[in-house]
C-alpha cells in the first residue's frame, strides 16, 4: 500500500545521528543499497513526447481521456493531432521559441494532455502551477520563470489577472473554456483546432535530451515552492525505471482491452505528470480526469469505467478504508492500488486490503538519499540546489522510510516543518514572513481533522 521506490541508489541514514552532514555521516560505498532489479540502460527516447507517443500507431482510436463529470474526452489520435496544431499555434501565432516558458494553471481536465505535449513541441518548457493558488502565490512564480504564455481556465482567471496586473504584465493567457472569455483573453480552441493552420514549423524545433522539458514548483515544505528544473533526460529515465511490468503492473491496451484510471492525482504534481499522464500513455490507458477529488463522483468512476488500477494519496486510502458508502462492489474491477507521496499508516492500509493479507513490518527506519536521473537543479536557487546535494549527487529527500528485507521503502515520516490542513498545505516561512513585517503577533493553532 505504501509508496515504493525501485531501481534507485539511496543512503539510509539513522535517525539518532542527525548532528552531522549527512555526507560525512555515511559517505561510503557500502552504505548504497542496490536494486533488487536488473541494471536498465538509459531512456531511448529523446524527449518526453517521443516517450508518451511511442505507441501512438497502436491504439489511435483508443480514448485517451474522459472528464468523469461531464463525458467530455479525446482518442490519442486526437489528442496527437492537437497538440501539434497547439504547437505550431504557439510559435507562429504568439511567436514563442525555444526556452520560453508556458504556464499551464489547469485541474485535471481531458485537454491536459494535448496542452503539456503541445508546449513540449513546440520547444517551450512546460511550468506547471497548481490552479487553486492565490494572485499572490502566482504572481511569484510567474515572475520567477519569465513566463511568456499562460494556459488555463476560467475558474482560475481571476487570480492571475490579478497576478499579471501587480506584474504589470500583458503576457497572453488562453483558456479551455468554450463559452464566452473574459476580454483579451484566447479560446483554446483556435489554437488547438486551427486544421488549416501549417504545420511544417515545427521541423525548425531541435530538442536535445539535456534540454530542459518541464519546470513544476515545489509543495513548499521547507520554504516557499521552488521550480524543480527536469530535463528531457530526466523525466524520460524516470519513466523508464517504472515501465516494466514488474514495477507497475498496468496492461497495454489491446484490441480486446484498456486499462482504466481515475486520473486524480493533480497534473500539476509529479506524481501525476509522470506516472499517470506519461507513463501511462506509452501503456494506452485510459485516464478518467477529475478536476477535484469528490467522494461520490470517485466511487461513481470506480463502477462506471469499471477502474483496473488506482493510483491514490494517504487521504484517499482513508475514505476508501473507512467511508461507510465504500463498498466491496467499488472493488469489483480494481487490481492493485499504488499509494503514495506522504506516509499511509498500517491502519489505513489494512482497512483496504483484504483481512487475509499479511502485512509486512519494518526492520530499520532512516532518512533516504537518492542518486540517479532527478532534477537538475531548484531553477535561479543555487542556494537550495547545494542544500539538496552533496559532491556525489546524492539528493536530500527528507522523508523518512522504513527499509524491508525484500529491499522496498515505504514512507513513514517526513522531515519538514509542515503545516496541513487537508489536501493543502501551508507554508510556515509565508506566515513566518507575514509576522516580520507586522505589528501584531500571530498564532497558528491546529486543530486535528476528523480523517
Amino acid at each position: 500500500m505504501s509508496s515504493i521506490v525501485r531501481r534507485t541508489l539511496f543512503v539510509a541514514l539513522n535517525k539518532t545521528k542527525q548532528s552531522l552532514p549527512a555526507s560525512r555521516q555515511n559517505s561510503t560505498e557500502a552504505n548504497i543499497q542496490k536494486s533488487i532489479y536488473k541494471q536498465i540502460e538509459g531512456p531511448n527516447h529523446i524527449t518526453v513526447n517521443d516517450f508518451a507517443w511511442q505507441n501512438l500507431d497502436r491504439w489511435p482510436d483508443k480514448t485517451l481521456t474522459v472528464c468523469a463529470a461531464t463525458g467530455h474526452g479525446y482518442t490519442y489520435a486526437q489528442t496527437h493531432r492537437m497538440s501539434a496544431i497547439f504547437a505550431a499555434s504557439l510559435r507562429t501565432k504568439l511567436k514563442l521559441r525555444n526556452d520560453d516558458k508556458v504556464a499551464i494553471i489547469l485541474p485535471n481536465v481531458p485537454e491536459y494532455p494535448c496542452v503539456a505535449f503541445g508546449v513540449l513541441e513546440a520547444g517551450c518548457i512546460a511550468s506547471m502551477m497548481n490552479p487553486a493558488y492565490t494572485a499572490d502565490e502566482l504572481k511569484v512564480q510567474l515572475e520567477l520563470i519569465e513566463c511568456k504564455a499562460i494556459v488555463t481556465s476560467k475558474l482560475s482567471y481571476p487570480n492571475i489577472a490579478k497576478a499579471l496586473n501587480e506584474l504589470k504584465s500583458n503576457i497572453p493567457v488562453i483558456l479551455i473554456d468554450n463559452d464566452s472569455l473574459p476580454e483579451g483573453t484566447i479560446k483554446f480552441a483556435e489554437f488547438a483546432e486551427d486544421w488549416a493552420i501549417d504545420t511544417s514549423c515545427l521541423k525548425e524545433v531541435k530538442r536535445t535530451k539535456n534540454d530542459v522539458a518541464i519546470l513544476p514548483f515545489s509543495s513548499g515544505t521547507t520554504g516557499f515552492p521552488k521550480g524543480v528544473v527536469l530535463t528531457h533526460k530526466s523525466v524520460n529515465s524516470m519513466n523508464k525505471m517504472i515501465f516494466d511490468p514488474k514495477i507497475i503492473a498496468v496492461e497495454e491496451a489491446s484490441a480486446t482491452h484498456q486499462s482504466v484510471l481515475p486520473a486524480v492525482l493533480p497534473f500539476f504534481h509529479i506524481f501525476g505528470f509522470n506516472l499517470l499522464m506519461v507513463n501511462l500513455m506509452g501503456r494506452g490507458a485510459k485516464l478518467v480526469t477529475m478536476p477535484v477529488f469528490k467522494p461520490e463522483l470517485f466511487l461513481e468512476v470506480l463502477v462506471k469505467y469499471r477502474a483496473n488500477h488506482l493510483y491514490i494519496v494517504p487521504p484517499i486510502a482513508v475514505f476508501l478504508g473507512k467511508h461507510p458508502a465504500v463498498t466491496p462492489k467499488h472493488f469489483e474491477s480494481v487490481l492493485d492500488i499504488v499509494c503514495g507521496a506522504a506516509p499511509v499508516s498500517k491502519s489505513d492500509a489494512a482497512s483496504i486490503l483484504d483481512k487475509k493479507k499479511e502485512l509486512i513490518f519494518p526492520s530499520r527506519e532512516g532518512e533516504i538519499w537518492f542518486r540517479g536521473q532527478f532534477m537538475r537543479e531548484y531553477y535561479k536557487n543555487e542556494a537550495a540546489t547545494q542544500g539538496s546535494a552533496d559532491r556525489r549527487r546524492l539528493v536530500q529527500d527528507r522523508e523518512y522510510r522504513q527499509i524491508y528485507k525484500d529491499s522496498y521503502l515505504y514512507v513513514t515520516d517526513r522531515l519538514k516543518e509542515l503545516i496541513k490542513i487537508p489536501a493543502n498545505k501551508l507554508n510556515y516561512t509565508h506566515y513566518t514572513t507575514i509576522h516580520s513585517i507586522m505589528s501584531y503577533d500571530i498564532l497558528l493553532w491546529g486543530n486535528a481533522a476528523k480523517e
